[in-house]
């Protein structure tokens, strides 16, 4: 009799197909003779995907035993070889499997090696949790033994081995904070020049770095013409002298820009350079039919250019790969609960039934949902493919020719050998890294993404719009405190009435807070008298400073709450990368978060009743309702202290927070609560750390130069925090990144690029205002005059007064030169190169360094995916495997009322 250890193919299957559940196992040669008895029996069971476990063992005996795991998973479990609807699991050699190693074995052709998610899943182990955690953080290999880099001696050029955009982050905080060490070094003087005058009188602010902005500067006597003539002088020459270092610093933010511009483009040419990545060697090609599934007819077709590795055709997946994340979770539990079953001796069986329930009830449903439902992975229809090829040149070789081809279209001359198949032409692009691409947002069209799009935005700007009238409400209520222009017009308040006379004849509340606003608090702290006559104004000063906090604590947590909801909409949009999709998140969450910290402030104090035109547009008579006008010295005292206050908690939120609480919270759950993870797919998550938001962080960035930089001008302290806040993020996110984080996507240089566009902006913004800061007439007056009753009055500056002034010339040639620069960087960048052939030359160099697709594998494997295969991926691994043991069961499902042989627990055949 023939031996069972022949080849099983199914009747119902084509012969070259490669779907999941008619993939055969090889075990032996193909004998001349076949048991027809077997062969009825082989494609029964290939007919419901289910296939017996077949030992090379029984050859002597020629015996098959056919085991049915779903009906009786105690008796399977018990049993050397566990036999599955998708393959054959031997327990004892895969038991104790890591689940991270199962990627690579789930392979196109042996069906022995493709098993379910419930035979992967395996019970947490501390040591293997430990090996996957080396395995995916930043981490380098010496002598084969996994080291950490070291915080201090790590330069960005090492972080630039796990993407550019990593090494170009790290770049572009630490030039921004060399840039603002050195406008904080100038800004030195103008804050000793603030701290030196008299205009607040002692006890007017309520923080000391109000002393520190003009607000402080020498106000104007008004007693004589004579007088505030003399004062005049000396004021308009300190405006001057402040404008002239305010435009040095603006020199040196344009300086930055080129600097950091031409800086930025060779920190990507080298790191081209000297990291190799897949996509070194990757092409990717659309127009493939939607039914072709022969990758050997492909890569044959694009060798005419040079040798193809890997040819790899990516599926449109209509939203199964979603649908199925419910199926994976309930298929680890169902492997954790028959893992558990061995230990517990099956007296969970009613959770295990109960979880088979669930997923069939799944299967069914997703049937009944998709009209391809049961199709396997690589049967569904083919969106696109990607290539690797083994020689650089050879992939430039490709990319030119078929951008030659895409010209000849155009005049319909095409060679013929350059069609695919005789009839289709092939659109073939440089692609993105392999951990990189969102795969199931591959299939959406443009239009389709168009319009995704302008639904996000149009709920952006709901979102956006709500949020400023939340803030808009918080920075509002105020506590109703009397302002100083009140308690000395309207309530004739005498600050220098002696307190005997004033405890008499200032009764009311608002009278007793003005007087006291106007003492020192020394006296108010000392005097027991005092003190209990100004209980109220105490009262009320604590209790506007808890608001201005909780304001200011208010704003961060709406931003949290924005960029939560703003990544949801920037998913919602479905672009087709990670590296887009970082992007739109840092784009909004930037613009969301720059206009609720530094505009709102601004917009809820102002008053545009001088302004005639702004009333014609809608609602503004509701919003600009506020008690400034102007920037006059209150404004600094009331709305720049709650400003900076602001700007000092965004030196510690978020990231402190992260390194001094959720770090060591962490690293105790790994030491002392691992138990608690049931799954070893569980433990290792766990113990790789979150992922490093890259674009939430360039949007931190750039909020906080551009709020600390656009009020800088007059309050010069703001530069100081900036720079603060630079050094601390740097180093707060190099430690997390190296110790705390989990090892990124290989992000493309995109993100710093579109960070870089923002700085002409800030700049230009910044230098407005300081023409309308250094034309404030109450802080810097122009000009004055005695009226008819010989009282000295101030001439209001008009807008062209503040332009024509020595301090608005300054600005306005700011203005001129950043936006020539962003003009120069931006739309006519080969200025910038040499010449053509520099360019060339860097290629060949880098072609030249890199060796073979081939021989750089091994480094390619150490920071990052080395094949477009989605199943190496582990984002997508779970899911693919879910989908093609849902398809294998719904077949089922769906040959489970035609006829066939039954099928026992254990039967035997001889």
């Amino acid at each position: 009799m023939a031996s069972p250890a022949n080849l099983i193919i199914s009747k119902t299957q084509p012969k070259r197909s490669n779907s999941f559940d008619s993939q055969i196992e090889v075990l032996d040669e193909h004998p001349k003779t076949t048991n027809t008895k077997f062969n009825k029996l082989a494609t029964s069971i290939a007919s419901v995907s289910t296939i017996g476990n077949i030992s090379q063992r029984c050859n002597i005996s020629n015996n098959i035993q056919i085991t049915d795991l779903e009906n009786n998973p105690k008796y399977d479990m018990q049993n050397n070889n566990i036999i599955t609807t998708s393959g054959v699991l031997d327990s004892k050699e895969d038991s104790n499997s890591d689940s991270d190693s199962e990627s690579s074995s789930f392979q196109q052709g042996s069906l022995k090696k493709q098993k379910t998610l419930e035979d992967m899943t395996t019970l947490g182990d501390k040591n293997k949790a430990e090996t996957y955690r080396n395995k995916h953080m930043i981490r380098k290999i010496i002598d084969g033994n996994y080291e950490k880099y070291s915080i201090i001696n790590t330069s960005t050029a090492e972080l630039g081995e796990y993407g550019a955009g990593l090494e170009l982050y790290f770049n572009f905080v630490k030039q921004l904070g060399y840039l603002f060490t050195i406008i904080s070094l100038i800004s030195v003087w103008p804050i000793y020049e603030n701290n030196s005058g008299n205009g607040l009188r002692h006890g007017a602010a309520k923080q000391w770095w109000s002393y520190w902005t003009v607000a402080n500067q020498k106000s104007l006597s008004l007693d004589s013409l004579k007088l505030a003539e003399e004062d005049l002088s000396f004021i308009n020459q300190n405006r001057i002298m402040l404008s002239i270092a305010d435009f040095i610093c603006g020199l040196c933010f344009i300086i930055f820009l080129i600097r950091y511009s031409i800086h930025s483009r060779k920190i990507v040419t080298e790191n081209f350079k000297n990291n190799v990545t897949a996509a070194d060697y990757a092409v990717e090609v659309k127009g493939i039919p939607k039914n072709f599934s022969d990758t050997g007819l492909l890569k044959e077709h694009f060798e005419q250019y040079g040798e193809v590795c890997e040819v790899y055709l990516a599926r449109k997946y209509n939203g199964l790969l979603n649908e199925y994340k419910k199926r994976a979770e309930l298929s680890v539990k169902l492997g954790y609960e028959r893992a558990v079953a061995l230990k517990k001796g099956f007296k969970n069986e009613g959770k295990i039934k109960k979880l088979e329930i669930k997923i069939q009830k799944f299967d069914k449903t997703i049937h009944q949902k998709f009209k391809k439902g049961h199709i396997t992975h690589n049967q569904l229809p083919v969106n696109r493919g990607f290539l690797i090829y083994n020689r650089l040149d050879d992939k430039k070789t490709c990319l030119k020719e078929c951008k030659a081809i895409k010209r000849c279209c155009r005049s319909s001359v095409v060679p013929i050998e350059q069609y695919f198949l005789g009839k289709h032409i092939l659109k073939v692009k440089q692609t993105t890294e392999p951990s990189n691409i969102l795969w199931e947002n591959l299939e959406i069209s443009r239009w389709n993404r168009l319009l995704r799009k302008s639904v996000s935005i149009f709920l952006a700007l709901v979102v956006l719009i709500a949020s400023i009238v939340i803030i808009y409400i918080m920075k509002a209520y105020n506590s109703s405190l009397p302002s100083d222009v009140y308690c000395i017009q309207e309530l004739k308040i005498n600050p220098n009435q002696s307190f005997s006379t004033a405890k008499k004849i200032y009764t009311s509340n608002n009278e007793s807070f003005c007087y006291c606003k106007f003492q020192s608090w020394s006296d108010i702290m000392s005097d027991t008298d005092i003190n209990s006559y100004c209980n109220y104004f105490v009262l009320k000063i604590i209790t506007n400073l808890m608001i201005k906090f909780c304001s200011s604590c208010g704003v961060i947590f709406v931003n949290f709450l924005l960029r939560t909801i703003f990544k949801r909409l920037s998913k919602f949009e479905r672009v087709s990368n990670k590296t887009k999709e970082q992007l739109n998140i840092m784009v909004k969450v930037f613009i969301a978060q720059f206009i609720n910290t530094a505009l709102i402030i601004l917009i809820v104090n102002a008053n545009f009743d001088k302004v005639s035109a702004i009333y014609y547009i809608p609602y503004t008579k509701m919003i600009f309702t506020g008690e400034f006008s102007d920037f006059t010295r209150e404004w600094y005292v009331n709305v720049g202290e709650s400003l900076v206050f602001t700007m000092i908690v965004c030196i510690f939120s978020p990231h402190l927070l992260t390194l001094m609480i959720i770090c060591p919270f962490n690293y105790c759950k790994r030491r002392c609560f691992y138990k608690l993870y049931k799954t070893q797919k569980s433990l290792n998550r766990s113990y790789a750390g979150p992922e490093f938001d890259l674009a939430c962080r360039n949007s931190q960035v750039l909020n906080l130069i551009f709020t600390c930089y656009l009020y800088s001008s007059t309050i010069p302290f703001l530069n100081i925090i900036a720079t603060v806040a630079l050094f601390v993020l740097y180093w707060t996110d190099k430690i997390l990144v190296l110790r705390h984080y989990r090892k990124p996507p290989l992000l493309s240089y995109h993100l710093n690029n579109a960070a870089i566009k923002f700085i002409p902006i800030i700049i230009i913004i910044h230098s407005c205002f300081a023409i309308h800061m250094y034309g404030s007439e109450s802080v810097f007056p122009t000009e004055v005059k005695e009226n008819s009753n010989d009282q000295v009055q101030v001439k209001e500056n008009s807008i062209f007064d503040r332009l024509f002034s020595i301090p608005g010339i300054l600005n306005i040639s700011i203005i001129i030169s950043a936006g020539f620069t962003a003009l120069m960087l931006f739309f006519y960048t080969d200025v910038l190169s040499i010449c053509k052939k520099h360019k060339n030359q860097v290629e060949t160099e880098t072609q030249e360094c890199q060796g073979t697709y081939r021989e750089e594998l091994e480094t390619i494997k150490k920071h990052g995916l080395h094949t477009y295969k989605i199943l190496e991926n582990p984002d997508y691994h779970d899911l693919v495997i879910s989908l093609d043991n849902g398809a294998i069961k719904v077949l089922s499902l769906r040959t489970s009322n035609e006829t066939r042989p039954p099928l026992t627990r254990s039967r035997t055949f001889s």
